[in-house]
């Protein structure tokens, strides 16, 4: 390759478990998951996100940022935990599952 020819990539941008950025090497236009160039395997964010919404968008607001941070907001304003940010969507699940908040004794 010479210096004037240039990469035809994918692109698309995400967040590995340790927030370090990676970045898709395949082809333009790929059917399979994203990849970089270890070999690292990520799912589309559009996916992921209707996943994500199916599961929690009753009880949070589902969304990632610019920058590739996945974060839910509590609907319920008394939330204990009212936002969650984590790099990947399994830190985000695994967040959610682990932060249930207890049910409130009934005083009678």
């Amino acid at each position: 390759m010479s210096a004037d020819q240039t990469l035809d990539l994918c692109g698309d941008r995400s967040l590995d478990q340790r927030g370090r950025p990676r970045m898709c090497w395949l082809d333009p236009g790929h059917t399979t998951s994203h990849a970089d160039y270890l070999g690292n395997l990520w799912e589309d964010r559009a996916a992921i996100l209707h996943r994500l919404r199916t599961r929690w968008g009753h009880t949070h607001q589902i969304s990632v940022t610019d920058t590739g941070l996945w974060k839910a907001v509590a609907l319920d304003p008394g939330a204990r935990w009212a936002t969650e940010v984590e790099y990947t969507p399994a830190q985000l699940v695994h967040r959610l599952r682990t932060r249930r908040v207890p049910t409130p004794l009934r005083l009678s």
